[in-house]
Formats: C-alpha cells, sequence, structure tokens
C-alpha cells in the first residue's frame, strides 16, 4: 500500500467570481480540497461563490475585511475588521470561524490577543511561489513549489490579488494549479482544507 502524502492548498484575498470557479473547477481533478482566506469586503459581494466553495467540500478562513496591515490600524479597527469577516463567514458556514491569515502575514500583538479572544487560530505558510508577483508565469510559480514540497506543507496561492492592479489576472496561477494538480495526482500527493 502506498502512503499518500498530503499538503494544504490555500489560496488569499478572494473570491473572485471567475478566477475562484476555474480554481474550484481544477480541484475537484483529484478530489483536492483546499482553503480560501477571504476579504471580508469581497465576500459579502460574493455570498453564492462562497457558499459554493463550501457546499464544493473547502474551507473558509479570514481573511480581514479591507485587507489591512495590522500594524496601520488601531486596536478597535483591528477588531473590527476581524470581526466583521468572521461573522459573514460564519453566517455562509453556518459553523464557527477558527482560523484567520493577516494580509501580506503582519502579526503584532494586538492580532495575536485578538486571535485569542476570538477563537481564531492564526495561520501562515511554508510554501510561497509569490505568484502575486508582476510580471509572473505559470512556469515560475510551478518551478518554485515543486522542488521544496514535503508532507504537511502550506502553499500560499491567490485567487485574487487586492493590492497590486498590475497583478490582477490570475492566469498564471490558475496555469500552474493546472501542473500541480496534475502533478499531485501523479505522485499520489492529496491536498486537504486547513482544519477549521
Amino acid at each position: 500500500m502506498v502512503n499518500m502524502i498530503s499538503v494544504n492548498l490555500t489560496f488569499d484575498d478572494g473570491p473572485h467570481p471567475e478566477y475562484t470557479r476555474q480554481i474550484l473547477d481544477l480541484l475537484d481533478d483529484g478530489n483536492h480540497k483546499a482553503t480560501f482566506f477571504c476579504v471580508g469586503s469581497l465576500i459579502s459581494k460574493q455570498i453564492e461563490l462562497a457558499r459554493e466553495i463550501v457546499d464544493r467540500g473547502h474551507s473558509l478562513g479570514n481573511h480581514s475585511f479591507s485587507h489591512k496591515s495590522c500594524d496601520d490600524i488601531s486596536y478597535r479597527s483591528l477588531y473590527s475588521e476581524y470581526a466583521s469577516t468572521k461573522s459573514i463567514i460564519e453566517s455562509i458556514t453556518r459553523q464557527p470561524c477558527r482560523i484567520l491569515r493577516p494580509p501580506y502575514g503582519d502579526t503584532n500583538f494586538a492580532l495575536k490577543i485578538l486571535s485569542r479572544i476570538t477563537g481564531q487560530r492564526l495561520v501562515y505558510w511554508s510554501n510561497d511561489p509569490c505568484d502575486w508577483e508582476s510580471p509572473i508565469t505559470s512556469e515560475i510559480i510551478f518551478s518554485r513549489i515543486v522542488p521544496t514540497l514535503k508532507a504537511n506543507d502550506t502553499i500560499l496561492l491567490h485567487d485574487w490579488v487586492f493590492d497590486n492592479p498590475k497583478s490582477r489576472d490570475r492566469t498564471p496561477t490558475i496555469e500552474a494549479l493546472k501542473y500541480l494538480v496534475a502533478y499531485m495526482n501523479n505522485r499520489e500527493i492529496i491536498s486537504q482544507s486547513i482544519n477549521t
């Protein structure tokens, strides 16, 4: 019997009506699951898409309401950023939202306290191909993931890029995901949602 290894695919900054659905379709090939760290201001406009993400077996995580760095806002604003997005996600999933990823991975003492108070675990990544860079190609993204890919890696990709208009076209990420899914299927690597 072959022992399958698992990784965590994660997608930040969405959801996006075009790109997120393409990603969902690709993940279905091989029954891969992912975690989508959603921006509250976007998810509130894409409720049906967020429900589709969950209905297709994936999980939602909190990525703040307006994608601001925790170092740029007061504690009260920080709380509002994450509490409002948590509430939106919970209204969609009907389950507690227990994971958050701060934009840019920025963390400070206030955010650590907030995560404890609200019962949301901070989730980062171990494999970042910088798919948000511009210009970028699918081949570059794929080549940055695979050489260091190991069991339990958390791979950071984007189904939208909130702050960089030059990187809003997610086609390179989607093309790289096609290669990655085929690679994982061939090597019996499975992607799972982060346990929420």
